[in-house]
This record gives structure tokens, C-alpha cells and sequence, in this order.
């Protein structure tokens, strides 16, 4: 679903809209020292400062306008356009729903070779440029949905674009050949869980096929069918489900049978290769899950103890730095963090349920001395263990 096309008149702004605007321009104007303009479909100015000394004429600037918002619609996110007299704008579309009902702006913004400091406000421009959207979603002017979808669709044409290029790079007449080069290149991309580079092989391949007609179909078919499979068997060795792979590459051949044109089965091929690189990753996640519960099982039966990563990560059949990077993936925590409020919940446990000492308690959780554990139980439950053990008792109380 795109955003609806701009329609040849211009189109009222719903007030629900122009009042999200005056707070969006406020926190712009405070982040980026900017100003930021509304303004209609034409680029008619709604809301905002016109710079007085700009030298442009009224109508030369509602053309620059409105081409900042196109162009910010045709991408998917605020793109610098460059304006006469060294200056750069941007903007974003304001939508209703999916109906693109105008814009906010900034007013053209000067570069000059001569500055001293270019480097420097370029860079501001640039993080004011990418801001706008940030801004423009949080204050709901526009359609953050449709926009990902545009911006999804224009990364998909220039990887399109790159891979003609390195086709008319290459001297590769013969199709087979060419496959033989990307082979090793496109499995290893599968392998290591590289969407991108898998894609830009697929790309490059379809586009020599399109570039050397004629082929027959049936060829093609055969040759996307040995594809598959190999790309299938890949994707098993870089723990996607056998089962689920050779479920979903039964359903794919049977689609493949009712393909009659070259371009349905350059769809079908990357369509496939997305189900493939799903697999990898769902099975990669599910695994990270299953290691996780793993070494927290482990950090539980040992927390009275000095607990080291290398010992869980072992306990994991994973190497230390695997075994961490997989922890802060999954949780956001680092291993120190992860153990330490496993520490605290026993603790939490032991204040609610028992009678024991809180030196008893540090001791039996795995921390060196009761002053540490206060520190760590602070740090994590936002009280100290005494607050909480009272805390307890007065909610028993009132209940």
C-alpha cells in the first residue's frame, strides 16, 4: 500500500494536524535551531517564517517546497535538495491517513564552500534533515507505515541499479559461468545471515538473465530449481529447520510449475530466498532462546558460588565471546548483569519467605559481603533489602 498520488488541487490540512504541528515545530526549532514551515500541496506556505532576505520569489520557493516533499514521499524520508544559490532544503509529507495533504519545511539553508566550518554544518544539516522524520512521526503528521514501505521499495531499486552495473562489468557471456562465480559468494551470504549481499547475487544473476535473451523458460526453471537447493541445503547448515525447510520447498516447486514468464520467476526466486534467510533467523533466535534458558538453569543451581562466564559458556558448548555476544542479543544485559539479578531475585525470595539475616542471605545469593549486596539489590529493585522486607510486612498487613 502506497500513499495516495498528490491530487491536482489543493487539499485542506484537517485541524487535528495543524495543531500536532505547533508543538513538532517547537521541539525542531530547539533540537536543530531551525525553523520549520507547513505548507499545502503546492508548497504554499500555512504556518511558519518566511526569511525575509531570501532573494527567491514567492513562487519559486512553493516549487522548491513542494519538490523537498515529493521527493520525501518518493524515498520514504527527508532528502536534501539542492536550491539555487548554494542552499540545500528538506521536508516530509504531512498525511492523513494515507492521503498526503501537504508538508512541513525548512526554510533553504546556505552552503558555502567558503565557510570555515563547513564540515561542521553539513553534518548538523544532515542530522537536521534525518530529525525531521523522527520529529513528524512522534508528533503523528505523517504515515511512519507507508513511509517504511517507500523506503523499503527504494532500497530495493538501488540494489537493483548496483547490480546492473556490476552486470555490465562483467565479461561473463555465459550464464553458467557467471553462476559459478556467484555461487560461492551467494551461499556464503546464507551462510553468515547476510540478507543484503545474498540478495545483490540473486540480482546479479536475474539481471545477465535478462540481459542475454533469448532463454527458454523451461532452462530457467531448471536452473532456479538447482538454485534453490542449493541455497536450501546452505541454509540447514546455518541452523534453519530441515523439516521446515523441506516443507516450504515443496510448496515453492509447486508454484514454480505454474511460472510462465521470466519476470513472475525472478519473483519467485527472491520471494524464496526471503523465506530462506527467514528460517535462518527464526531457528538462530530460537536457538540463542534455548541456550539462554541453558546457562540461566546453571547460574541458578550455582548461585551461591563464584559463578564465571567461561564456566556457562562452556556449560553451553559456546566460546566465551559467542556466549556473551549471544547474552546482551537476547537480553540487553551483559553477563555480570544477567547473574546479578538472578542473585536478587533469590534474594527477593528468601526476604519474603524466610526470617533469615541478611548476612545469611548475601551468602547463600553468592554475594561477597552484605554491604555489596545492599549496593546490587539498590541498584536493581530500587530499595534497599530491609525497605523491601518492611514493605512486605506492610502490605500483609493492609491485606
Amino acid at each position: 500500500m502506497r500513499a495516495t498520488p498528490f491530487p491536482p488541487h489543493a487539499v485542506p490540512i484537517p485541524p487535528y494536524l495543524l495543531a500536532q504541528f505547533e508543538p513538532a515545530r517547537r521541539e525542531y526549532r530547539d533540537r536543530f535551531k531551525l525553523e520549520l514551515s507547513l505548507v499545502d500541496l503546492r508548497g504554499k506556505l500555512l504556518r511558519g517564517k518566511q526569511n525575509r532576505r531570501d532573494r527567491m520569489t514567492e513562487k519559486a520557493l512553493a516549487q522548491w517546497r513542494a519538490l523537498a516533499v515529493t521527493e520525501a514521499l518518493r524515498w520514504g524520508q527527508p532528502s536534501m535538495v539542492a536550491c539555487p544559490g548554494d542552499r540545500v532544503m528538506w521536508g516530509a509529507p504531512v498525511m492523513a491517513n494515507n492521503q498526503v495533504v501537504g508538508g512541513v519545511v525548512v526554510p533553504p539553508c546556505v552552503i558555502d564552500d567558503r565557510d570555515e566550518n563547513l564540515r561542521t554544518t553539513a553534518e548538523a544539516h544532515s542530522q537536521a534533515c534525518a530529525g525531521l522524520l523522527e520529529i513528524a512521526e512522534k508528533y503523528n503528521l505523517t504515515n511512519s507505515a507507508l513511509l517504511k514501505l517507500n523506503r523499503l521499495a527504494a532500497f530495493v531499486e538501488r540494489e537493483k541499479a548496483e547490480a546492473i552495473h556490476e552486470t555490465k562489468k562483467s565479461n561473463y557471456n555465459d550464464l553458467q559461468k557467471l553462476y559459478h562465480r556467484e555461487e560461492p559468494l551467494l551461499l556464503h551470504a546464507i551462510q553468515e545471515g547476510e540478507p543484503t549481499q545474498a540478495r545483490a547475487s540473486i540480482n546479479r544473476l536475474l539481471l545477465h538473465i535478462y540481459n542475454h535473451r533469448p532463454l527458454r523458460l523451461n532452462p530457467l526453471k531448471s536452473f532456479a530449481m538447482e538454485l534453490i537447493v542449493m541455497m536450501s541445503r546452505t541454509a540447514v547448515d546455518a541452523g534453519a529447520d530441515p523439516t521446515r525447510i523441506m516443507g516450504m520447498n515443496s510448496e515453492r516447486f509447486a508454484a514454480l510449475a505454474g511460472i510462465d514468464d521470466e519476470e513472475e520467476l525472478s519473483g519467485w526466486l527472491r520471494s524464496t530466498l526471503e523465506r530462506l534467510m527467514s528460517e535462518i533467523h527464526a531457528q538462530r533466535r530460537e536457538l540463542a532462546r534455548v541456550h539462554l534458558a541453558r546457562a540461566e538453569s546453571y547460574i541458578e543451581r550455582h548461585l551461591s558460588e563464584k559463578i564465571r562466564r567461561s564456566e556457562v559458556a562452556r556449560h553451553c558448548g559456546l566460546s566465551s565471546s559467542h556466549f556473551s555476544h549471544l547474552v546482551r542479543n537476547v537480553t540487553g544485559q551483559t553477563f555480570r548483569e544477567l547473574v546479578a539479578r538472578h542473585r536478587v531475585r533469590q534474594a527477593s525470595h528468601l526476604l519474603a519467605r524466610t526470617n533469615r539475616s541478611l548476612a545469611e542471605i548475601a551468602l547463600d545469593c553468592g554475594f561477597a559481603d552484605q554491604s555489596y549486596f545492599t549496593k546490587i539489590f539498590r541498584r536493581i529493585a530500587g530499595q534497599n533489602p530491609l525497605q523491601y522486607r518492611k514493605s512486605l510486612g506492610q502490605a500483609a498487613t493492609v491485606t
